[in-house]
């Protein structure tokens, strides 16, 4: 995720408010939806970003391979976790 916004210059709030419903890794973009961010009394919540925060960029080949490598490993993660019937 680190050379994600790195790479296509997310501000850290959106790097932390990302789902893998922003990302579509057929058309080689992410879209900016939503933003996490610090609630006045402590705690956090996640919201629209910025003014003129939305947007899709388009990912380059280096953030999409790393992007993919990603999702594979959440989903071995994921199927790893789940209890055996």
């Amino acid at each position: 995720m680190v050379l994600t916004a790195l790479i296509i210059g997310l501000r850290p709030g959106e790097t932390f408010g990302l789902t893998w419903a922003a990302v579509d890794l057929e058309a080689r973009t992410l879209t900016v939806q939503q933003a996490l961010k610090r609630l006045p009394g402590g705690g956090f919540t996640l919201g629209p970003p910025k003014v003129g925060g939305y947007r899709t960029v388009r990912l380059p080949e280096r953030t999409l391979a790393a992007l993919k490598a990603h999702r594979t490993r959440q989903s071995k993660e994921r199927l790893a976790a789940q209890p055996v019937a």
